[in-house]
């Protein structure tokens, strides 16, 4: 089977590396390097990089006309589209029939279609998700579905464990490569009422202030745990918090307000959160501006905050 990848980031990488155990013929297609840093040092992709540590051909999507050539002369079978995060020109969709196109997606679509699916599902509270392997069409993510996998969503769950999602698409898309190839695929289409669009994250969107509910908060720390990460003001200061916990202790917060530090151990710093349902969020690891990731009671004595103050700012 010969199969043109398209993909660009690590999360792409796991799709492609549980594809190459199999004996298919690849050619990737990805983007050239980029300058990266303060120094602007043009950096290879997770992509090509794997490419080049493996012999696997490639091509730069950098000119479309050459791609598509080297798509023709490689006669594929099917395309595989992986957290590729462009959009693929018509003219090279038009080189293969639409129900050899298949699209990965991070969720049951038409549940949040869009570039940040991981993410609005935890900060949505699902409870579960799962892996859609649908057509690829020129809109986003819009193709009809060949194959759904539903995957529990558990509490602990953030944005690194549920990259298991691309894992999942990895290892099943054989089975329905082969699905298709033998006539027997079902295809069905979305339902457009259903649809919810997951917007790409901001760096902005890592702000969260003590006067929101302590569930909210502690999504944002799992959707935005590898980026943007969430901050806050305590005095001023911003500070990125890595870990986060819940703590429902109605008695701990009678009496509370939003920012009350209520108890300090070994945990992290107990602080009341929210306007109308008060709840506790643990900061577990914290970090200042441009210094060392703290535990909570370590960075509580550095900045010398202790029980009964409030650390609510405004800034």
């Amino acid at each position: 089977m010969r199969i043109v990848f398209f993909g660009n980031s690590e999360f792409s990488l796991r799709v492609l590396e549980k594809l190459i155990i199999h004996n298919f013929d690849f050619l990737v297609v990805t983007s050239s390097d980029k300058p990266a840093g303060r120094g602007l040092v043009k950096k290879v992709g997770y992509v090509k990089s794997f490419c080049l540590s493996k012999g696997i051909p490639f091509s730069h999507d950098d000119e479309w006309s050459e791609v598509a050539k080297k798509i023709s002369d490689f006669k594929p079978d099917f395309y595989v589209v992986a957290s590729y995060g462009k959009i693929i020109p018509s003219e090279i969709l038009d080189l293969l029939r639409r129900e050899r196109r298949l699209n990965v997606h991070p969720s049951l679509l038409p549940r949040w279609r869009g570039p940040a699916p991981i993410q609005w599902t935890i900060l949505s509270g699902d409870q579960k998700t799962g892996v859609s392997i649908a057509l690829v069409d020129e809109k986003v993510d819009t193709g009809d579905i060949v194959f759904q996998k539903e995957e529990i969503v558990f509490p602990d769950d953030d944005f690194v464990t549920l990259l298991r999602l691309f894992d999942m698409a990895g290892e099943v898309l054989p089975m329905v490569m082969d699905s298709i190839a033998k006539g027997k695929a079902e295809f069905k289409k979305q339902n457009e009422s259903e649809a919810t669009w997951a917007r790409m994250i901001k760096k902005e969107d890592g702000f969260f202030s003590f006067k929101e509910d302590a569930e909210m908060i502690h999504r944002k720390m799992r959707a935005f745990l590898v980026w943007p990460k969430i901050y806050t003001y305590i005095r001023s200061e911003r500070v990125i918090i890595h870990k986060t916990f819940l703590l429902n202790d109605w008695k701990m917060v009678e009496g509370k307000n939003a920012g009350d530090v209520v108890h300090i151990d070994q945990k992290g710093i107990y602080v009341a959160c929210g306007e109308e349902n008060v709840r506790i969020i643990i900061l577990a690891l914290v970090q200042r501006e441009g210094r060392s990731i703290l535990s909570g009671n370590d960075f509580a004595n550095g900045m010398r905050i202790k029980v009964g103050d409030n650390i609510l700012d405004y800034v």
